[in-house]
């Protein structure tokens, strides 16, 4: 008994195994820790009851509401700043109440500082969100063209609101001339994102209506979830749209940012995010949350709305790019990238226009005190104290410079990191870095005297000093660290650091001109690799680089162990000035960026092209978009530290027939009851119920059949058993469609995708079972000669062998084709059923029949069509 079912329990077992292991990929994979602190609202919904019929013809199924804060919106009016916010799959208009609420306090914040502010266009925004009957747009294609067609209604409604709103309230500024908006800023989450994208190329579409879009996790590239073959055709269309429209004019003016949470993400991939290959740079740009400043955290597809340290970020970028007085309510298009990669990208990743262009001649009349250093500026509460003590002569002079030799410098860089704490011991962590620091190039006059000219205000790169398990309610403290090029002050003998005469109880600043820091490229083997970094003249610079060559693959984590050994010039001092922090990144595509703050062991997973993307996807992608490996930055105190090893472990994440017997006699005539059931099936199905719904009342019958004939019947019941099972695998692929069809009758919406009443796409399925009612499926004999019969043979073997090559080469990217593999085998099926029941009547199948034993029974055999089952079943004892 146990050898009969060995093959049986091998399966079992290693499914077993495989789901297991699956498991453990999917709760051990996810490595980053959540850390968001909480957003709280007081958040007024108020539904656009003038947005009916007349506007658009989805009024019965969806809604638009404007959100109010509590507190701080006084009129239910809009007209400000148009935003409409798009939820994604099953999402609710709800969501937009974590960035609409810190949008307008940080807007009032803004404006309590800098009044004037209002007079250069700052006037706040109105946020306006979609009731989209919390449809399931990842699983449902017909539902994503609906939405975008109700998306550009309600754009235009929107607009329109706006000449009478501003008329009858009036902005507060006394100088400004603001313009009505002519478009709209959008915000699209999840699959939001891609119904925003859409409406782009439907007929309803207002040209020049949409100049900004943002996206919150949302899978540009790929379906998450390719359950219809509708979805896929839609974001084939799209993605084409979008790659041509910056080409031929019709997208020049659009902005696109995507931005995605990261390993905690579970519920889509992140590497399906990037758009780099949808748009050009000018245009768009990608980031991992983990990478923005002051947010630095991974986020779950959810969190991305409601995590305070990124709606407070988002907020900020928000009001950043206001500009009333523009017909597109935004600053241009230039500058607006140009200040959302500032606020988005780590600075040390900013390409362009790195550094604010700043010029001022100056001299030591503008200083409390001028200071020459050999070797590296290094200043501490107690060099401050003293430093400011000194020159009491000077106290009214507010900045103190520091001079560091260029002889022999060339093609070297300075670098500069420090603690904001050093100069005052007020600074939030979560403001923008206040411009504390400036570089000067210098000329000495004389032994008292010299000549300056400020080349740049550095750009400041913040290096978190996060841990996981800190406490998310507060602000991550961060070291600011500037990195700027020798090469620019050519012609100086001096590079002057300016700094603030004023200090606080802690922290330090260290700046020394050192090499250019070139990436150390390491090759990985199949298990582990080690690195060793070691120092220059018995120390290491402050940042110090790695490059790991790995494939782009997503299937790949690295585990890299990391251990500072310690200088011995360092032996008489207490502890370095900060821990070692350490930053993975992507280099040029500048898409994924993560730091830690003093790490035992860090797991660098790599989100790049993600699996199953398409040719054209790759084709155009741009050319400094390659995939160049991962690239690994120490910050580390140079006095302190000799050596950084390197312990990399690769660690691959793992992903991951009916029973055919002798048929059963049937009833003399098909019964009425079939050609009843054919009738309203091809009635039902061709008008009001969708093909999928007719899928799951044949699936109820077929299992009412099974567990009828398994206890009257055992081998007619396997047959049924086998015939459920087999279409078990197709049941997951209507589940979507039902949903959507059963909410739309909710609301009263009786309008279906065409697709949705195709007979042919479950024609399969209901002939099938039809004829299994009175048939089992009749063997095939290699006995019988018959040409037909060899023939359907070797095409029923050519018709499984192809399903199943289908299956295991396209269904791992599209899996809504089983369910189109399973029909066309259950067409296949039901067309053997009758053919083999026309040839019994054919001279030819008679006398080749195996059911002939020898030429003496043939008589009886013929003979016995027409007897009853009784007198069949004698007849056959007797032989």
């Amino acid at each position: 008994m146990l050898r009969a079912h060995t093959g049986t329990l091998v399966l079992v077992l290693v499914t077993l195994a495989v789901g297991l292991l699956a498991a453990h990929s999917y709760f051990t994979g996810q490595t980053d820790r959540p850390n968001c602190a909480m957003s709280y609202s007081r958040p007024q919904y108020i539904e656009q009851t003038e947005f009916g019929r007349s506007w658009t013809r989805y009024s019965a199924k969806y809604k638009l509401f404007l959100y109010r804060e509590g507190g701080y919106d006084v009129h239910n009016t809009a007209n400000r700043i148009p935003i409409l916010f798009i939820p994604g799959n099953a999402g609710s208009h709800k969501q937009v109440r974590s960035i609409a609420s810190a949008t307008a306090t940080a807007y009032v914040e803004m404006l309590g500082k800098s009044p004037e502010l209002l007079d250069k266009g700052c006037v706040g925004y109105d946020f306006f969100t979609l009731g989209l009957n919390e449809e399931l747009t990842a699983l449902h294609g017909y539902s994503i063209v609906e939405q975008a067609d109700f998306v550009n209604d309600a754009i235009r409604y929107i607009l329109a609101q706006y000449p009478r709103a501003r008329a009858r309230y009036r902005l507060p500024s006394q100088t400004a001339e603001f313009a009505l908006p002519e478009s709209v800023v959008v915000i699209g989450h999840s699959m939001g994102g891609v119904v925003a994208r859409t409406a782009f190329m439907l007929p309803n579409h207002i040209p020049g209506s949409v100049q900004a879009l943002f996206t919150l996790s949302t899978p540009h590239n790929n379906p998450t979830a390719s359950l219809e073959w509708h979805v896929e055709q839609i974001y084939s269309q799209v993605n084409q749209f979008w790659r041509h429209g910056f080409h031929n004019g019709t997208l020049d003016n659009v902005s696109l940012v995507s931005i995605a949470g990261g390993n905690l993400d579970s519920m889509i991939n992140s590497d399906y995010t990037y758009v780099g290959n949808l748009a050009p740079p000018r245009n768009s740009l990608s980031v991992l949350s983990s990478g923005i400043n002051d947010v630095w955290l991974s986020q779950d597809h959810q969190s991305v709305l409601w995590c305070a340290q990124m709606a407070r970020k988002f907020a900020s970028l928000l009001i950043h790019i206001m500009d009333a007085r523009q017909p597109s309510q935004l600053i241009p298009l230039d500058q607006r990238m140009d200040i959302m990669r500032h606020q988005l990208y780590p600075a040390i990743d900013y390409k362009q226009s790195d550094h604010i262009p700043y010029e001022r001649i100056t001299s030591l009349d503008n200083y409390r005190y001028i200071r020459e250093v050999e070797g590296a500026v290094k200043l501490y509460p107690a060099d401050m104290r003293m430093l400011a003590e000194n020159s009491q002569e000077r106290r009214n002079k507010a900045r103190g410079l520091h001079l560091l030799p260029l002889f022999g410098a060339r093609g070297h860089i300075i670098q500069i990191i420090y603690d904001p704490w050093l100069f005052s011991d007020t600074v939030r962590d979560y403001d923008e870095p206040n411009v504390q620091l400036a570089l000067l190039g210098c000329n000495r006059t004389s032994n008292e005297n010299v000549h300056c000219k400020t080349l740049s205000i550095p750009t400041v790169t913040k290096l978190p000093l996060k841990q996981d398990g800190d406490d998310p309610r507060v602000s991550v403290h961060a070291l600011h660290y500037i990195e700027y090029p020798v090469k620019e002050f050519a012609g100086f003998s001096y590079l002057g650091v300016e700094v603030p005469v004023k200090y606080g109880s802690n922290g330090f600043l260290r700046a020394a001109i050192t090499e250019q820091p070139q990436p150390r490229s390491f090759k990985l083997g199949t298990t582990s690799t080690s690195i060793k970094i070691p120092g220059n003249k018995g120390a290491l610079q402050v940042r110090n680089r790695v490059r790991l060559d790995v494939p782009e693959t997503p299937f790949v984590v690295l585990n890299a162990k990391i251990r500072v050994r310690r200088s011995p010039q360092a032996a008489l001092t207490a502890s370095p000035q900060f821990a070692p922090i350490v930053r993975q990144s992507d280099e040029e595509r500048q898409f994924e960026s993560k730091f830690w703050y003093n790490p035992e062991s860090v797991d660098l997973a790599i989100h790049g092209r993600g699996a199953y993307f398409s040719a054209d996807t790759l084709s155009t992608a741009p050319e400094d978009d390659a995939w160049t490996g991962i690239y690994m930055d120490f910050w580390t105190d140079p006095d302190f530290t000799a050596e950084i090893a390197i312990a990399v472990t690769r660690i691959e994440r793992f992903t991951g027939g009916a029973v055919l017997g002798e048929s059963k006699q049937p009833d003399s005539s098909v019964p009425v009851r079939a050609l009843l059931a054919t009738i309203m099936f091809v009635a039902f199905v061709s008008t009001f119920v969708p093909y999928q719904f007719a899928f799951l009342v044949i699936y109820l019958a077929q299992l009412i059949a099974t567990a009828r004939t398994l206890t009257t019947n055992t081998t007619h019941g396997a047959y049924q058993l086998g015939l459920l099972l087999f279409w078990t695998s197709s049941l997951p692929y209507c589940a979507p469609e039902l949903l959507v069809w059963v909410r739309n009758l909710s609301v009263l919406w009786f309008e279906d995708a065409p697709a949705d009443h195709n007979l042919v796409n479950v024609a399969g399925y209901f002939a099938l079972r039809l004829l299994a009612s009175y048939y089992m499926v009749p063997r095939l004999h290699s006995e019988q000669s018959s040409r037909i019969v060899g023939w359907m043979r070797i095409i029923t073997y050519a018709c499984f062998a192809t399903a199943l090559t289908c299956a295991w080469l396209l269904c791992t990217r599209r899996p809504y084709i089983l369910y189109s593999v399973s029909n066309m085998a259950s067409m296949w099926l039901a067309f053997v059923h009758c053919s083999v029941f026309f040839l019994r009547f054919s001279r030819d199948y008679r006398s080749k029949s195996p059911t002939v034993t020898s030429s003496k029974c043939s008589t009886a055999s013929s003979g016995s069509e027409n007897m009853s089952e009784a007198e069949i079943e004698l007849n056959r004892k007797l032989r």
